[in-house]
């Protein structure tokens, strides 16, 4: 039985599934680790009814880490991070019709200030790495693009956190996992 919601719920439902998603996928995907990765790299989501939500998960890349560990081996690992700060707003924005990358990151910018900031303070450590400036923009289109790939992921998970209103680590996986199978076939 589907009970009623309001869209607040519902699009930080998406929101916090689509970081979600990103943190899980970034770690099993990722071609090198400074450590082993996490056995939960997410340890819980959770969403209110008037439109709050978390997402407590681990970061691939942060940019607390000391100075001496911009290396070109962390570059994948820091654009990763940025792309998991940048997929709530924009999982928001493609459960609302929206996609373009550009665009979906623009729909979302009101709802993404928080994740900005973050999404920021690592773009400056690719910056100090690469010499090259870019913005959030920029990744836009490979996070729109990594969503959209995983988007049975991210229904899956935002309809069990609009049912649960919180959803731990272990399940987080279990969720993501089976929607993948499922849409495998």
């Amino acid at each position: 039985m589907t009970m009623r919601h309001t869209p607040e719920l519902a699009a930080a439902a998406y929101h916090e599934s689509g970081h979600a998603v990103a943190i899980v996928t970034a770690f099993r995907e990722a071609a090198w680790l400074p450590q082993p990765a996490p056995l939960m790299p997410v340890r819980f989501i959770e969403v209110s009814e008037d439109g709050q939500g978390n997402c407590a998960g681990i970061n691939i890349y942060s940019a607390t880490w000391p100075i001496d560990v911009l290396v070109p081996r962390y570059r994948d690992l820091m654009e990763r991070q940025v792309c998991i700060h940048l997929s709530g707003g924009i999982s928001e924005a493609i459960l609302c019709g929206v996609r373009g990358g550009r665009e979906a990151l623009r729909f979302a910018e009101s709802s993404m200030g928080v994740d900005l900031t973050k999404a920021e303070e690592v773009l400056r450590d690719i910056f100090r790495l690469t010499g090259y400036r870019v913005g959030p923009q920029h990744y836009a289109d490979r996070t729109l693009t990594m969503l959209l790939e995983h988007w049975s992921a991210i229904e899956a998970l935002a309809e069990a956190l609009i049912e649960d209103r919180r959803i731990e680590g272990r399940l987080v996986e279990r969720i993501i996992d089976r929607s993948m199978i499922g849409s495998a076939s």
